[in-house]
């Protein structure tokens, strides 16, 4: 239900449903690099028509690992701090290789979609973001890595919202790109 005001025709979207996917069930995946996170997840796209890319949107949540709850936009901590990236592929469609543009840090619109993600902790609020950042030319067929991620202080950490089964390819880095089997929110 929830919307975003960008132009999806050459990347697409990949939007939330609020339930779990892959292996785990996951409904959202750490790319938080605070101190005590420290993971960036990215997830590919391929756009169908040569462009660029200035705006995005996305979907999350926040959670408090510590106290096991809900920790909002608002929680333990500092805000919001979102860093936009985009790889190119590595070659073997599973992770990201080369820096393609980016980082650039981005001022975020952030507002509750009015719902909820169950989890094991209890019903989740579900944020949308959306920001604008300097074009980044894209080719028709060429894979593309996104990478979000925020970097809060405190106990509160955000995770990137999974989305419906696409092609379960996103990839997580703490210490080097590893790949996942689900997808993740974003347009």
């Amino acid at each position: 239900t929830a919307s975003c005001d960008v132009s999806c025709e050459a990347v697409g979207c990949q939007p939330p449903d609020q339930g779990g996917h892959g292996t785990g069930g996951t409904v959202g995946a750490t790319s938080d690099m605070n101190p005590s996170a420290g993971y960036r997840v990215a997830d590919n796209f391929t756009p169908t028509a040569s462009g660029v890319v200035s705006n995005v949107c996305w979907w999350g949540l926040y959670i408090d690992f510590g106290a096991s709850a809900d920790c909002g936009v608002d929680g333990p901590g500092t805000g919001d701090n979102f860093t936009i990236e985009y790889y190119l592929d590595d070659g073997d469609g599973l992770t990201p290789g080369t820096l393609h543009a980016g980082p650039f840090s981005v001022g975020s619109s952030v507002a509750p979609t009015g719902d909820v993600i169950p989890s094991g902790i209890g019903d989740l609020i579900q944020y949308e973001y959306t920001a604008g950042h300097p074009a980044v030319k894209v080719a028709a067929g060429q894979c593309y890595w996104i990478s979000i991620y925020n970097e809060t202080t405190g106990t509160c950490f955000w995770l990137w919202e999974t989305a419906p089964a696409g092609d379960e390819r996103s990839a997580q880095n703490a210490d080097g790109w590893g790949s996942n089997d689900f997808d993740v929110a974003f347009c």
